[in-house]
Formats: C-alpha cells, structure tokens, sequence
C-alpha cells in the first residue's frame, strides 16, 4: 500500500498529530518560493505526502482559493464535511542554488509542488539516464504566461555528487530538516482547522467550495506500514509518492 502522509518510504515512524514543533526564527527553515524564469535547486529528501483543502467562501467561485491544513487522513476533517475541496501535495528538502545570502545554512528550504512538477520528477526517476532526483542538479521553469500544462518545466542539469559544502549543510541541519517535513506533512488536530476556517470568515452551517453544508464526514483512514518511492501516479494529484 502507498502512504497516505509522511515520509513515502517510512523510513521514520509517521508524524504525530497536532501541528507543527515551535522553532527559533534563526532555526527555521523557509520554503522556496518558485518565480517566473529558471529556479535551479538540487533535491535532497524523499518526497513527503501533504494533504491540504482548497479555501473557497463562496461556492463555485472562481480562483485557486488559499490552501489550509486538513485533519485527515487521521481524523475527519471539519473542512472536507464543510465542502472544501481536497487538494495532495509534496514537500520535499532542497537546496536553493538562487540563495544569495553569505549564510550557507539559508539555500536549505522546503519544496512543495504539485502533481505537475512531482510527476516530472517521477518520470525523471524512471528515466535511465538521470534515475533518482536526489543524485543531479534541477532547473524548475515558471512560466506564469503559459497554459498550465506548461506553467512548470522541470530540466535535469548533471549528474554530479554533492559539493563539500553541501555535505557539510546535510550533516549540520538535515535531521533538522526532515523533522520539518514530518510536522509540515502531518495532519492537525480538527479544532485547529475550525479556527483557521473561522479565521477565513467561515460559520457553521456555511456553504464552501463546490459543496453544500454539512456535507457527509470524511472517515478517518488508518496509515500503511509501507510506501513506493517516485512512483507516477496513475492520475494527476493521486497515487504514492516518489
């Protein structure tokens, strides 16, 4: 079986929930934020599953709406029964070579993406020639003018180890690293969707996304022991992670 969250290989017990750990600003480490031209990084983690819910106010409305954090697949969810639509991500540890602060331990960030870009690296990974993502360097290209099959380009660069650099930044920050990917991936506790729902001009009873109110629960769904690593699933947004 796949794993519904967390890491894919399970290398590590899954994430608890409740949220996510506290950390010193100084500690924290920032996503990278894709911008329109070449974004050039070297992936360094397995792929970590991220269930969220696409915020709408009004139903049927257009827009992306703003993406929440979601108790399932541990809990039902209080926004998938209010109607919201549930969206799967990835996050993943990288290096961002576009860093440019004299601090090394700033280019270390977290990665999510969508099906797009994950089912490029899959494919990467199933390509003989490149393989695992983790072993070259990646130019991701944002084109905000393009159609979205076109938005993300991912191009594989060379094939080459790690810099000494590198090694150094994975040794000093990379347990660091991977706790953040298990809190950032892990489901949260219900109450705290209801605030962050509220927070967004939600009520009770309140209609969402392409959905009535009250909508039927969404069953908690218990956790496999196993997962696949880059694997393409078989449609867009579904289907084991890397």
């Amino acid at each position: 079986m796949s794993a519904l969250y967390g890491k894919s290989d399970f290398d590590t017990p899954p994430p608890q929930m409740g949220g996510k750990k506290e950390q010193n600003d100084e500690d924290r480490i920032l996503f990278m934020k894709l911008t329109d031209g070449p974004n050039p990084l070297r992936v360094v983690t397995s792929p970590y599953i991220r269930h969220r819910v696409r915020f709408q106010l009004t139903p049927n409305s257009k827009g992306m709406g703003k993406l929440l954090p979601t108790a399932y697949p541990a809990q039902p969810c209080p926004a998938r029964q209010a109607g919201m639509t549930p969206v799967k991500r990835w996050i993943m540890g990288v290096i961002d070579r576009s860093e440019t602060s004299t601090d090394p331990r700033a280019a270390l960030k977290v990665l999510e993406v969508g099906s797009s870009v994950y089912t490029a690296l899959c494919s990467l990974k199933s390509d003989e020639d490149w393989g695992d993502p983790t072993t070259f360097e990646i130019k991701i290209i944002r084109d905000s003018n393009a159609p979205p099959a076109n938005y993300y380009t991912v191009n594989p660069r060379k094939i080459e180890p790690l810099s000494a650099i590198d090694l150094e930044l994975m040794e000093t920050m990379g347990e660091q690293l991977e706790a953040t990917l298990e809190n950032l991936s892990a489901p949260v506790d219900p109450e705290l969707v209801i605030k962050l729902m509220e927070k967004e001009g939600w009520a009770p009873g309140m209609a969402t996304g392409d959905a009535a109110p009250n909508g039927a629960a969404q069953p908690a769904v218990p956790v496999p022991s196993g997962g696949d690593v880059f694997t393409i699933p078989k449609t867009a947004g579904s289907g084991p992670p890397f």
